[in-house]
């Protein structure tokens, strides 16, 4: 397995919404905007640029798990590999298994389209929170997975 230079990530992007990322599965629009507001607020407080992906040195997947289906396809479509990630055996936010409900951000080489890093974070969203409190706690969750993060 070849190591990824984390200190090497000056950019990051997002999958378009009319990329085949985005039918991998089916969330509203208002959650999409939601998560990627808050994965845009966290790594931009790291330091990281937002880009075009044909500019960006990475691209930051998400998924929220729902079906066990989905999350196959997810993880076929980011290439993930548990035991290929660097330290997948000492990072806690890497060893946390997803369950229904979680949140998954990967970053995503584009060299070779394959995950380099994951966390998993249980969102605890409630029917009845407001847009409010579903952005302050997808917030809260992507800064805490972030803070696992290789910087060097």
């Amino acid at each position: 397995m070849q190591s990824f230079d984390f200190s090497s990530i000056e950019s990051y992007s997002l999958y378009g919404r009319n990329s085949p990322f985005s039918e991998l599965q089916s969330i509203s629009d208002v959650t999409r905007n939601s998560i990627e507001i808050a994965i845009e607020n966290g790594f931009d407080a790291l330091g990281y640029r937002y880009q075009l992906l044909e500019s960006a040195d990475v691209v930051i997947g998400y998924h929220i798990v729902n079906r066990a289906k989905e999350l196959r396809a997810y993880n076929r479509s980011v290439r993930y590999c548990r035991v290929c990630l660097p330290n997948s055996n000492t990072e806690k936010s890497n060893s946390k298994t997803a369950s229904t409900g979680s949140l998954i951000i990967d970053i995503i080489n584009l060299e070779n389209n394959r995950t380099v890093w994951r966390s998993v974070s249980q969102l605890k969203l409630k029917d009845n929170d407001n847009s409010l409190e579903v952005q302050e706690k997808l917030e809260k969750n992507i800064l805490a997975m972030l803070e696992n993060l290789p910087r060097s």
